[in-house]
């Protein structure tokens, strides 16, 4: 928690927020590396600008503040160092947004976390490590987008997932050439 009030902590972030507008204009970085290397005044930029924990020393980063980046907008979790991209976290930046699955350690990834961004992410079989490819996992993406057929590996496409292709919210109109190719 920090030692300033909620005023000061305004005016602090209004302060920090007049300095960006600066280093943007003049194009220099170590204005906001120079500044992000007190605890404090990280807590506080971070609460209002995420994706600043890029900037943050790696003296004092902590997992609580690639926690806060991330429960702030989880899209800034490729941000996240390694070190610092715990299961708690990993799973945190999955549950916002599941096309983070591709940055989350691969100690952390399993069949059902890669089924579970087939689900949600519409994008998510061409990123899933072959090793996880099942029929399941295909026809679950497939499902969520017809275009996704393009990654189902051959072997695997039979009529209940081009018809769950051709049926998807989003199918493109070349569905037929992978449909085709394999009968």
């Amino acid at each position: 928690s920090s030692q300033y009030g909620e005023t000061d902590t305004l005016d602090l972030y209004k302060r920090f927020k007049n300095i960006v507008e600066l280093q943007n204009k003049f194009e220099e970085q170590c204005s906001i590396t120079h500044i992000l290397k007190w605890y404090d005044i990280c807590e506080v930029v971070i609460e209002h600008m995420p994706g600043f924990v890029k900037y943050v020393s790696h003296d004092i980063l902590t997992n609580e503040l690639c926690k806060l980046s991330v429960e702030k907008c989880a899209l800034f979790f490729s941000n996240i160092p390694m070190q610092f991209r715990t299961k708690e976290i990993s799973m945190i930046a999955f549950n916002h947004a599941a096309e983070n699955f591709t940055d989350i350690p691969e100690e952390y990834c399993t069949y059902e976390l890669y089924l579970e961004a087939a689900k949600r992410y519409k994008y998510a079989l061409q990123s899933i490590p072959d090793k996880y490819i099942t029929r399941e996992v295909c026809l679950t993406s497939v499902k969520k987008n017809g275009y996704q057929l393009k990654y189902v590996p051959k072997e695997i496409i039979d009529e209940e997932i081009a018809l769950a292709a051709i049926n998807s919210p989003d199918h493109p109109y070349g569905l037929l050439e992978y449909i085709s190719e394999n009968k």
